[in-house]
Parts: C-alpha cells; structure tokens; sequence
C-alpha cells in the first residue's frame, strides 16, 4: 500500500492479508499511522513517486513480484499504483489508463461528455503562468483548480476577469500546481456517492451530502459538514442517484473498487451533474459513517476487491441520523484544545478524532480539509442532527485557545485575558509565607 491508510492496514489485520506499507516523510513526521510491525513499513523519500517506492523496495530487499496487488487510498497514489502494478505484473485498483480517468478531471469529463452523461463543460489552461493577458472567460460564473488536485485546494470561484489574474498570480508566487481546469459553476446541493464496485456491478452505495458545497463553505469561511441520506426516509435520493453513478462508472471503466463520487443536483434544471470521482474511499468519517449506518466497511472492501476477491456486503440499515462536523481552527499557533476523549463524552457524539497538536502552527485555511480534527455526530432527526454539529463546534471553539502569529508579550498577555478560553493571571506575586 503507498501512503497511510489506518483503516486498510485494521482491515488487512481483520482478513489475514500481510500487508506491507510505503511510506514517506509527511506521513511519518505528522504522527498518526498505524503501521503493521510485520512486514515492516517502508520508509521512502515520497510515496506517490515510482522512481522512490522502486528504491526503497530494492533497498529493503523485496522483490515486487511478490506481491499479489499494489494499492492506493491517497489521492496522489492511485495511478502510481496502476503503473507499479502493470511493471510488477499484479493486480491494482485499475489499468493505468482507467486510473487516469479518476485523477484528471478533464479526462474523465471529456469521457463522460462522449457517453452523452452530464458534467459541466470546461476547457483545460496547461500551465496557468502562462495564460495571456486577454484570455476571455468562456463561463461566468466559474470554478479554477488543479486538473488532478483534490479537497479544493487551490479551488476558487471565478466571476470576473480580475479574480482570474489574482488565481494566476498567486501560481505564479509559488511556482507549483500550474496545470488548471476552468469549468462552468453548477449550482445546486453536493452529494456525495461513495460504495463498491466489484465486476463491473454496482456492490454497494451510500448517498451522502455536504451541508454546504466545499467552495461555499470555503468562500464563507465555514466548516465542513456532512450527512447521511436515509435509503429509507431519502428513498426517491437513491432512486436518482443509483442509475447516473453505474452510468459513470461503467462509463469511466471502473470494475473493481471502491469509490468516492461528487454529483450536483442541480435544483434550477432539474438534473444530476457529475463532478468528480476518485478511485479510493472518501475523506473525513466516510469509513465511520457506513460503518455506523450500515454495518459496511469500505476498507475490507477495498482490500477483497484489490485482491480480486468478492466483497461479502450486508448492510444492515440502523435508524435515525448521523453526520461528521468539521472542528475549527484559526490562524495562529494552537496551545489549548479539547481531546477526542472529551469530545465523545458529549451526548450523541459517536466517534472524534483530534489530528492538531498543541504547539503546531495553523495558517490560512486554502482547502476544505483544513481543520483540527472531526466529530461524528447522530440525532433522530436532520434538523436535530445540524443543531447537534453546531452544538458540537461552538463547544470545541470556546475551549480552543490559538495564539496570533507574530505578537509581542503584550498583545499575548491581553489576548490571553480576553479569550473565552483563557482568563486573567497576575504577573508579580509574593510569597504568604507565616
């Protein structure tokens, strides 16, 4: 496997499948794998490089050959594990040329296109430093990215000419991330369609949304929340979406996996738009979720299809509601906040996760992943279950204290007594001695 994944390496504990870990230095430095001891991990330079896992696998002395699969749930990871499969001669998530449908957008959107499936129309900028002074917007409004980025980052909303010469400078400040896709905005509700494909068939589906789509919650400076479609309650959901995601998939030629899926539904047409798609499970609680709502695991799943095994799914619907709130953070340094112990301790707070440190520096939030940490919360209800997540952040922001960035002692001492979390201390005391 490239990259971390916590609940891969659980699930191949849970199966019997010995599972050795590519890893590299920003999973290792930020601290929260879980790496299996037997086979030991392997430490490389970047683990979404093929030049790197090709060394670090030679100097640890492993002969790829004997793999049986090669595997990916980093975004970054899914075609270098397609071409180190296809060089191995082993099983991976896809042939490289599928696997590229689900990291660039432009490819699989040309695809779609092609198949008559709708997907907002975009035109591709190759190297956005070198976009001309009077390039003219072909839609307005409209949405930049990265042709094979992820979570938002470096995503903005672009109304006007202008807002387009600042996205260009500031690629141009940094010099990385220059291939963009330009595409018309779709409005309307995010929903989220991840499952399992196992044969070409359709094996599982879970249809999720965004409280808010990602750009709104970024260009709002919110945090991202999300919730489960009961297949009960949110029939008709279902209904819609189940045909449009086999039509994609079929479409993209994703046989055997897992996947994480974005559609519009765009309320003023009347219509699903598609949005993206990857060949990997889903972000924040996504696991969690349909653990809790259906008695699934996506991770099993992924691993059993990987190995060209038939994933056994049975879900089994639980009742009532359940959705994951985003916990936030400002710019500065952290130097208080709540544990995860803390957090699942509060009423219908099912599971939560605290990734920041204290003493680690937080700086402007560029991508809907940006955040502390997570909370799955669940309620009887939808309206229950917002009021619930709102509950849930006010309670974690009034007890997170982060410190401004460059301040004097002066500014610290009155930020301190100011905050809700802080108070006021005196500076000078004397000894009471009798």
């Amino acid at each position: 496997m490239l990259s971390d994944d916590n609940h891969v390496v659980r699930a191949c504990a849970d199966l019997d499948v010995d599972l050795t870990v590519v890893y590299g230095p920003a999973q290792k430095d930020f601290g929260l794998s879980e790496l299996p001891a037997d086979p030991p991990p392997v430490f490389v330079e970047d683990s979404v490089s093929v030049e790197s896992v090709l060394l670090g696998l030679y100097r640890a002395g492993i002969d790829p050959s004997g793999f049986d699969a090669v595997y990916s749930t980093h975004e970054d990871g899914v075609v270098v594990a397609a071409a180190l499969a296809k060089v191995f001669g082993v099983r991976s998530i896809a042939p490289p040329e599928v696997a590229a449908l689900f990291r660039d957008k432009s490819l699989a959107k040309a695809k779609l296109h092609a198949a008559g499936i709708d997907a907002a129309r975009f035109v591709v900028i190759e190297d956005l430093c070198d976009l001309p002074d009077d390039f003219e917007l072909p839609f307005s409004p409209a949405v930049l990215k990265p042709v094979a980025g992820g979570a938002t980052w470096h995503a903005s909303i672009i109304r006007s000419r202008a807002d387009l010469r600042a996205a260009v400078e500031r690629v141009r400040q940094k010099r990385s991330d220059r291939a963009y896709i330009l595409e018309e905005f779709v409005s309307g509700q995010e929903w989220l369609a991840n499952g399992v494909v196992f044969g070409g068939e359709l094996q599982f589906l879970c249809v999720s949304s965004y409280h808010k789509s990602c750009l709104t919650t970024l260009s709002e400076k919110e945090w991202l929340r999300t919730f489960v479609f009961d297949p009960v309650e949110d029939a008709e959901v279902y209904e819609r979406v189940t045909p449009f995601v086999e039509n994609a998939l079929r479409t993209l030629g994703l046989r055997d996996g897992v996947f994480h899926m974005e559609v519009f539904d765009d309320t003023e047409g009347d219509r699903l738009v598609f949005g993206e798609c990857a060949a990997r499970r889903g972000g924040v609680f996504v696991e969690e979720e349909i653990a809790y709502k259906f008695g699934v695991s996506l991770a099993e799943a992924a691993v059993q299809c990987a190995l060209g095994e038939r994933p056994v799914i049975k879900p089994e619907v639980r009742p009532g509601h359940v959705g994951t709130v985003y916990l936030p953070y400002t710019p500065g340094v952290l130097v208080a906040r709540p544990s995860a112990e803390e957090l699942v301790a509060l009423p219908d707070v099912q599971w939560a996760m605290v990734e920041w440190p204290v003493g680690l520096p937080m700086f402007q939030a560029r991508s809907t992943i940006m955040k502390i940490g997570q909370a799955m919360v669940t309620a009887d209800s939808r309206e229950e279950l917002f009021r619930r997540g709102d509950e849930v952040v006010t309670w974690f922001a009034d007890r997170t204290l982060v410190a401004p960035f460059d301040s004097t002692a002066r500014d610290l001492r009155e930020w301190y007594a100011n905050a809700p979390a802080g108070g006021t201390e005196r500076h000078s005391v004397w000894a009471a001695h009798p």
